[in-house]
C-alpha cells in the first residue's frame, strides 16, 4: 500500500542523491522515494523530517564514508571487533562514548538539542552493519520497515526517548551471526509495536525504563527478548515469542524467549511463549533456559536483583521438561513475583510457580 504523500513533497528518483534532498530540506519536509535502488548512507540532523520509501530500497555503497554513526556498533567479540556503518543515521548533538561490551555498542550523551519528529516510512535497506541508528532524537518513528543482512543491530535507539518502531521486518538469513534486531537504550517512553523479528542473537534488546512491547512477532534468535539490569516500569503486552532456538557454530547460548536480567516492575500481559527449547550449549551463565527465564545480575557490578515481575494471561506451550529448559525457569532472590492463569505452563523451575 503507498503511503500519501502531500502535494509539497520532494521527490527523489533513482540516479539521484536522497543525501543531497535531505540537506536541501527545510524542517517539516516530506521526501518521497520513487521505487529503485539507491546506493547511499543517509545522515538526519534536522526536526521535522519525514522520509517515505513507497518501495525504494538502501543498499550499502562500494566505499562507504565515515560519519556520526560510524563504529557506534560493531560486528565480531564483545572485546574488539569490526567497526560497522549504518544505513541511515538520524542524530542530534550527542557524543558517543567508548565501545560498551556490555551494551555490545557505544552510548550516546546529550550535549545540547535534540532533533525531534523525525518519521521513516516504506523503506528497504539492506547490507549495512547496523540499518538504523538513532541517538539524540525525541518522538523518532520507524514505521513499515524492511532491513535484511544487517550485521550488527536492525534498529538501534541510544538516548532517544519516545521512539516508536512500528510495523517494521528485522530478518537475517540462517547464515549471519548478528547481534540485535532492534534495542532500546536509555529512551524512555518508547514503545515497539506489531514487528517482526527474526536471525539474531538477541530479537528485541530493552536497555530502558518505561518501554512497551506489544504485539510483536519475535521468532528464530537464540534469545527472543532480552531486559538489561537496572530498568523497570516494562510491560510485554500480546506479543508470539516462538521458536528462538537459532542455532550458529559458535558456541551462543540459545532456547529462551524472554529473559529478565536484574529488571523490575516488569508485566508479562496476554503473550504466546512456544518452543524456546534449549540445547546442550544454552547454558547462560549456569541457568537454565525456556520460555521466561528471570535472574540476578551479579556481573559485572553493579548487582541488581529481579523483582515485582507479573506473568498472567500468557499461553506456554513447549518450553521444556523443567530439567534443562522448562515454561518459567526463575534463578531470582528477588521479591514480588506473580504467576497466575498462565494456560499451557507446565513446567517450572523450581516446580509449582505454573
Amino acid at each position: 500500500m503507498l503511503i500519501p504523500l502531500p502535494a509539497s513533497a520532494v521527490t527523489v528518483r533513482p540516479g539521484q542523491s536522497i543525501q543531497s534532498a535531505i540537506d536541501n530540506a527545510a524542517p517539516g519536509s516530506t521526501i518521497a522515494l520513487r521505487a529503485g535502488v539507491y546506493r547511499e548512507q543517509l545522515v538526519i540532523k534536522m526536526s521535522g523530517l519525514r522520509l517515505v520509501g513507497n518501495g525504494a530500497t538502501l543498499e550499502a555503497p562500494t566505499t562507504l564514508t565515515p560519519n556520526a554513526c560510524t563504529d557506534v556498533t560493531r560486528v565480531g567479540p564483545p572485546d574488539g571487533g569490526v567497526s560497522t556503518d549504518a544505513g541511515i543515521c538520524v542524530v542530534g548533538d550527542v557524543t558517543f562514548g567508548d565501545f560498551d561490551p556490555v551494551l555490545t555498542h557505544r552510548p550516546a550523551t546529550l550535549n545540547g538539542t535534540r532533533i525531534s519528529h523525525v518519521s521513516i516510512s516504506g523503506l528497504t535497506i539492506s547490507g549495512f552493519g547496523t540499518g538504523i541508528i538513532i541517538a539524540g532524537a525525541e518522538k523518532t518513528t520507524i514505521e513499515g520497515v524492511a532491513i535484511s543482512k544487517a550485521e550488527s543491530y536492525g534498529i538501534l535507539a541510544a538516548n532517544a526517548p519516545k521512539t516508536s518502531y512500528v510495523r517494521n521486518k528485522v530478518m537475517n538469513g540462517p547464515n549471519t551471526i548478528a547481534a540485535i534486531g532492534m534495542c532500546i537504550e536509555g529512551s524512555p517512553g518508547s514503545d515497539l509495536r506489531l514487528n517482526e523479528v527474526s536471525g539474531y542473537i538477541v530479537g528485541l534488546c530493552i536497555s530502558s525504563s518505561k518501554v512497551k512491547v506489544t504485539a510483536n512477532h519475535v521468532h528464530d534468535n537464540h534469545m527472543g527478548i532480552y531486559i538489561d539490569p537496572g530498568f523497570s516500569d516494562i510491560g510485554l503486552i500480546e506479543n508470539k515469542i516462538t521458536r528462538n532456538t537459532r542455532q550458529d557454530p559458535a558456541p551462543l547460548p540459545t532456547g529462551i524467549g524472554v529473559a529478565i536480567d536484574g529488571a523490575s516492575d516488569v508485566r508479562l500481559i496476554g503473550n504466546t511463549i512456544s518452543g524456546n527449547i534449549a540445547d546442550n550449549r544454552a547454558d547462560f551463565g549456569g541457568l537454565g533456559a525456556g520460555g521466561l527465564v528471570i535472574f540476578d545480575h551479579e556481573a559485572p557490578p553493579p548487582r541488581f536483583m529481579s523483582s515485582n515481575v507479573v506473568a498472567k494471561g500468557n499461553r506456554f506451550a513447549n518450553n521444556g521438561d523443567g530439567q534443562a529448559s522448562a515454561d518459567v525457569w526463575l534463578a531470582s532472590q528477588g521479591t514480588g513475583m506473580l504467576f497466575t492463569r498462565n494456560p499451557g505452563c507446565l513446567t517450572s523451575s523450581p516446580a509449582g510457580l505454573c
